[in-house]
């Protein structure tokens, strides 16, 4: 299982080779127009949600390894076909391709690196390789986002073509993953949909219950602000598009040294470290409309540090109070109540944003987390008495 560990590292990087991260809009834009780029981006999100669960539940049932074989080879053959597309038709099939790639990959990756350390008795570390893993993935973002803007310039395929290589590379590695022995079972569609249903309800067991509404709220939050809001503020921040790349390259850097780092900041119970973060993250958004670019941009650096430690916590806290029957199916679960309210209110919100500004809409947002983070912190301590609540399976 030591070497599920080693894969993990470099597969996890190597799906991160996003060589097109600087460029993806100009590639899109020589296809189609907003409207177009709009169309494509409801079909990835919408393909990506509607098989969320379901993968999550193929891959509980019929194994991590092979799941994430299939995983990576849909996203190789997503970024080649972006590459070669002539029109909106070819653009749009790509991205459903790649929707089907990112469901495949969530939660089955987690799972089987949660589960490897689980069956060698070091799940303790998992916040450590997790961390490790994030960390590289960032790294590898911001040093392909700077080489991909030279490729662009030397034929706008090439991003893309070299992500679906690098991708496709990674498939034939995972092939060398060991599947996890721990509550395997045998394939059957009657229980593949029964696995559906209970690895979703076991997302509200008892030990995550109290905490899902605000994990949720929260990382709806995060998903905005990756998706969309960031990006909109570094444009009212004043910053030219060359300083954007440097910005994002930057955050990429900064966030991979958090992420490295996050066990390193775990002091006690890691829910409260999980509200810590919030809070800091809160204060950020109410400080954004009040800022110029500088202290401005110093607070998207900060907010997507914090991203990324709690991308490690929340994935250690969740991990610690599911069973590994259901493992990959309710992170899958988590990851697709997380981006809903994103794929739903997505046109709005962008509507609404033009409308007020997006600092103003970030004050709402910002508001908002540090409310519902201090109503959770009064919930754990007087719930919880502020006692880490674990099961092991």
């Amino acid at each position: 299982m030591e070497r599920n560990i080693k894969i993990a590292y470099v597969v996890g990087s190597l799906r991160n080779s996003w060589f097109w991260l600087g460029v993806w809009i100009l590639v899109y834009l020589s296809i189609t127009d907003y409207a177009g780029l709009g169309l494509v981006e409801a079909a990835l999100f919408v393909t990506t949600i509607l098989l969320e669960v379901p993968t999550g539940a193929f891959a509980d049932l019929v194994g991590k390894r092979i799941t994430l074989v299939l995983a990576f080879m849909f996203s190789a053959i997503c970024n080649i076909s972006i590459a070669f597309s002539q029109n909106l038709q070819q653009l749009i099939l790509s991205v459903i391709i790649g929707g089907v790639g990112m469901s495949l990959y969530s939660g089955a990756f987690e799972a089987m690196v949660y589960d490897s350390l689980l069956e060698i008795k070091k799940e303790a570390k998992y916040i450590q390789v997790i961390s490790r893993v994030n960390a590289l993935q960032l790294l590898t973002m911001a040093f392909c986002s700077i080489v991909g803007g030279f490729l662009y310039n030397v034929d706008h395929k090439l991003p893309f073509l070299l992500n679906g290589i690098m991708v496709g590379i990674a498939s034939g590695l995972a092939l060398g993953l060991v599947e996890p022995k721990k509550d395997t079972q045998k394939v059957s569609w009657g229980c593949y949909w029964q696995q559906n249903a209970e690895g979703f309800g076991h997302l509200f067991n008892k030990g995550l219950a109290w905490s899902v509404p605000f994990l949720l709220v929260v990382g709806s939050f995060y998903a905005l602000s990756e998706e969309m809001l960031d990006s909109v503020l570094g444009v009212e921040f004043g910053l030219r598009p060359e300083l954007l790349g440097i910005l994002f390259s930057t955050i990429s850097i900064i966030g991979a040294g958090f992420s490295y780092l996050s066990s390193k900041f775990v002091v006690g119970n890691i829910f409260w470290g999980i509200l810590f973060i919030s809070t800091i993250s809160g204060i950020s958004y109410v400080l954004s409309p009040m800022v110029g670019v500088v202290v401005g941009s110093v607070l998207l650096i900060v907010r997507n540090s914090m991203m990324a430690v709690h991308q490690n916590y929340l994935s250690t806290f969740i991990n610690q109070h599911i069973s590994s029957k259901y493992r990959a199916t309710t992170l899958s679960s988590f990851s697709l109540l997380k981006m809903l309210p994103y794929a739903i209110s997505a046109p709005f919100l962008g509507m609404m944003m033009q409308q007020v500004t997006a600092k103003r809409f970030t004050l709402v947002m910002g508001v908002t987390m540090l409310v519902i983070t201090m109503w959770q912190g009064v919930v754990y301590f007087y719930q919880k008495g502020g006692r880490a609540y674990r099961v092991n399976y």
